[in-house]
């Protein structure tokens, strides 16, 4: 059982004993009070890819926010995901062709200009 998550500990526990429903916040409880602490989450953030990600994401959020438009509304526009839309305007995700051509079309650029102002 040693390194396993919660989850994995809630299935475990589920299929050693079938018709207990033991939840997530059972099992927490349960490991508190043999005084097994959980490893915190680490908090996930993550950096920038690079200048030029940052900037093509902060060129995408100051469209979208001048707009006033809700960051699930653009997605749909976009034909993505909101993660991956936050992902973009964070700069923390790689970009490909076709993810240009999408920000190209959304903003009304071309993908020259687009690049052009992002080199």
């Amino acid at each position: 059982i040693c390194g396993t998550n919660l989850s994995q500990l809630v299935d475990h526990f589920q299929g050693a004993t079938p018709g207990y429903g033991l939840t997530e916040r059972r099992v927490s409880q349960i490991l508190r009070a043999e005084g097994i602490t959980l490893r915190p989450r680490t908090s996930g953030t993550r950096k920038p890819l690079s200048k030029e990600h940052v900037r093509i994401g902060l060129m995408l959020y100051t469209h979208r926010f001048d707009r006033g438009m809700e960051v699930i509304e653009a997605a749909e526009q976009l034909g993505w995901s909101v993660i991956t839309l936050r992902k973009v305007e964070k700069g923390i995700t790689s970009l490909e062709l076709l993810d240009l051509m999408d920000i190209a079309a959304y903003t009304q650029m071309t993908l020259a200009d687009l690049l052009a102002e992002n080199l």
